[in-house]
């Protein structure tokens, strides 16, 4: 993921959504860079590993963009 949004050139980022952190690596092998992370928390919930991951983001200097709560109604419901 970190490799794709290099190669595309991003500038910002939108974290929306909701996936459980299990879901997130269960089926997945996670190269050397994730497991370091993984493993560097202290508790391994949801917050940390989604702040661990948009931390690494951050670090490619891509900032965090937050989408105003009333543009939440023009999206479909699958991702509402």
């Amino acid at each position: 993921m970190l490799d794709a949004l290099t190669e595309f050139g991003a500038a910002t980022r939108l974290m929306a959504g909701q996936i459980t952190a299990a879901r997130l690596f269960k089926g997945n092998a996670s190269d050397w860079k994730a497991a370091r992370m993984l493993f560097s928390l202290k508790r391994r919930n949801a917050e940390t590993i989604f702040g661990a991951i948009a931390d690494e983001i951050a670090k490619l200097g891509i900032s965090c963009s937050t989408p105003a709560p009333s543009s939440t109604t023009s999206w479909p419901p699958a991702v509402r």
